[in-house]
């Protein structure tokens, strides 16, 4: 009895080999034979599908796991059924929110994506329209003459600025009318500007303004001189009225 129990036992182990080996050589039949991605570049949170190939050069169709792994990590499984001597394509599709580049692997063979971080776009500031004055036809404002800057020994590194512009370039009799000097001394410089400011007055028109006295005489305005440290700018409203007198308003 013993010895007959010891044959039955050798005879279940070889049994057992024999299975174990047909078994591992119908899986080495099946394998996947490419593995692609699509698109290889995406932005974050964009999709990207990878294909897997699976091929069966056997004779017996095979139902074998499919694992796609990124990064060494299992993203899904799914079991496929390959028929003899076929191919069948797996589908996988992932969407990655790092940016970085990741490795795909599929039972073996490999394939790889980029994911990049989309450019960041800075919103364009729309203008305001500058509301325009309504104006009524009257005689002519007086004629400003240009302002030069006081003469001084210190140079300059940037050029100033001073204009003299017109905001309301016509009036009627009693109404004023408005210029505006504008002053600017860029921050480059090392230099206070000096200004004084002279502008032709013709008969029956005097000006004058809210922040600086101008005096009148010999049909010229004079006002006193101004200054701009580097880095700064200044606005001075000029007004201009048309009467019947000449006179100096403070």
């Amino acid at each position: 009895m013993k010895k007959l129990s010891l044959r039955v036992l050798v005879l279940l182990a070889a049994i057992a080999i024999v299975f174990s080996m047909s078994v591992t050589a119908l899986e080495e039949d099946v394998m996947v034979t490419e593995v692609t991605v699509s698109p290889e570049s995406v932005e974050v949170g964009e999709n990207v599908t990878i294909m897997a190939t699976v091929g069966n050069t056997g004779n017996t169709s095979e139902t074998v796991p499919i694992v796609f792994k990124i990064n060494g990590e299992e993203v899904k499984s799914v079991n496929v059924t390959v028929e003899a001597n076929a191919t069948e394509t797996v589908e996988c599709v992932v969407a990655k929110e790092e940016a970085g580049t990741y490795e795909v692997t599929v039972d073996g063979a490999s394939a790889s994506f980029t994911v990049t971080t989309p450019p960041t776009l800075s919103p364009t500031p729309t203008p305001s329209p500058s509301p325009t004055p309504e104006v009524t036809p009257s005689p002519s404002p007086a004629t400003p003459t240009p302002i030069t800057p006081a003469p001084s020994e210190e140079k300059f590194r940037v050029g100033p600025t001073v204009v003299l512009r017109p905001v309301v370039d016509v009036i009627e009799k009693g109404q004023d009318g408005i210029v505006e000097l504008y002053m600017d001394n860029p921050s480059l410089n090392d230099v206070v500007l000096h200004l004084d400011a002279h502008v032709i007055v013709p008969a029956g028109i005097h000006i004058y303004s809210e922040q600086y006295a101008w005096a009148t005489a010999a049909g010229v305005a004079y006002a006193p001189g101004y200054e701009i440290p580097p880095g700064t700018a200044k606005t001075i409203s000029i007004h201009v009225k048309a009467d019947e007198h000449s006179c100096f308003l403070s």
